[in-house]
């Protein structure tokens, strides 16, 4: 049984790195087009936000007005990821979020914020959605980059000093440890896609584009 196992995960992570896992499923619908553009734009909005910003409490307050914007009411996945953004905030003060110095992270050492969502595949069909606030642990993510769904983008801003890290778009695998925040895992019965999204602090993160093995 235990053989097993070991061939059964060698042979998921040979399928990760050649990218020849079944695609996700297609969505034609315009209106989910129409949300996969809509998400598209806000990240690029965000994006802008973090290369004009001097510290992190600078770009959270930019990143909450733009989820106070009433134009991605008319978007439900968008609507639901920008008022889990918008409810973090108000829990946690811009100038202390999770209850950690601006300048480091859990463990007192230097950390990175990152906010990233993505399309990914399902390896468990019995997986739960789940929503979670802590991964001291390593915790991975992958993103497939499809026609018709959204393409992964993830930001990792360096603290102290303040700038970006890391900038990914499309095809990607990252890895973190000792993440504080919100990590958002769904499936979405309208879409058939799963989507992840985690916003917060990590002691240590990295991430890697996959471009060329698309």
């Amino acid at each position: 049984m235990r053989h097993t196992k070991s061939i059964l995960a060698i042979g998921i992570t040979l399928l990760i790195l050649t990218g020849t896992l079944p695609a996700l499923a297609a969505v034609p619908q315009s209106a989910h087009d129409d949300e996969n553009t809509a998400i598209q734009a806000f990240f690029d909005h965000v994006d802008t936000a973090a290369a004009t910003s001097h510290s992190l409490r600078e770009f959270l307050g930019k990143l909450y007005d733009l989820c106070c914007d009433k134009t991605l009411d008319r978007f439900p996945l968008l609507k639901d990821l920008a008022s889990r953004i918008i409810t973090l905030c108000n829990k946690h003060p811009l100038f202390s979020l999770f209850g950690l110095p601006l300048g480091s992270g859990a463990s007192g050492r230097p950390g990175h914020f990152v906010i990233s969502f993505g399309v990914y595949h399902r390896y468990n069909p019995l997986k739960q959605n789940t929503l979670s606030f802590m991964k001291e642990r390593i915790s991975l993510w992958h993103y497939r980059s499809q026609t018709n769904a959204f393409k992964g983008r993830t930001l990792i801003l360096d603290r102290h000093p303040f700038g970006i890290g890391q900038r990914l778009l499309g095809p990607q695998v990252g890895f973190m440890r000792g993440f504080r925040g919100v990590y958002w895992d769904h499936e979405s019965k309208l879409t058939g896609n799963s989507y992840l999204f985690f916003m917060g602090n990590a002691d240590r993160i990295r991430a890697f584009d996959l471009t060329p093995f698309k």
